[in-house]
């Protein structure tokens, strides 16, 4: 029997940036190869980032190559200190045929870092707030 029966459905397949982050990762079908001896990429991962390496898009296609509709959509956002403060993931709907959020969340902090109002705001506008207050004892030094 030859090797060729034994490889598994699906192969996860990683790209690096130059920097050594994982600019995308694709999961390969190989039981339906196109012509090649490996099958068409299934799902595609890309990854964005910013200049002191923080992530701040996240895109997921089907298929890079054949359709470069993309299905999600993450963006992040970062305050001065590092912090994350924004994120919001998209999706694609077909009925409408536009990227419609899911979730948008927006944080504050407090000079300790942590984090105090938290948003999330829907397709609509609505919000949902959080708040949380922390003693002066469970700060964190900044």
């Amino acid at each position: 029997m030859s090797a060729e029966k034994f490889k598994p459905q699906m192969e996860m397949r990683y790209e690096y940036g130059p920097d050594g982050r994982v600019a995308r990762i694709s999961t390969v079908d190989q039981t339906s190869s196109d012509g090649s001896t490996y099958g068409p990429e299934k799902y595609v991962v890309e990854y964005q980032y910013d200049n002191v390496g923080r992530l701040v898009k996240k895109i997921v296609r089907e298929n890079s190559d054949q359709d470069s509709t993309i299905y999600y959509e993450s963006d992040y956002q970062y305050n001065g200190r590092g912090q994350l403060v924004g994120e919001r993931i998209l999706r694609w709907d077909s009925t409408l045929a536009r990227m419609v959020t899911t979730q948008n969340i927006r944080t504050t902090h407090d000079l300790g870092g942590n984090p105090t109002l938290i948003e999330t705001f829907d397709d609509n506008g609505l919000v949902l707030s959080e708040a949380r207050t922390y003693s002066s004892r469970m700060l964190k030094n900044p």
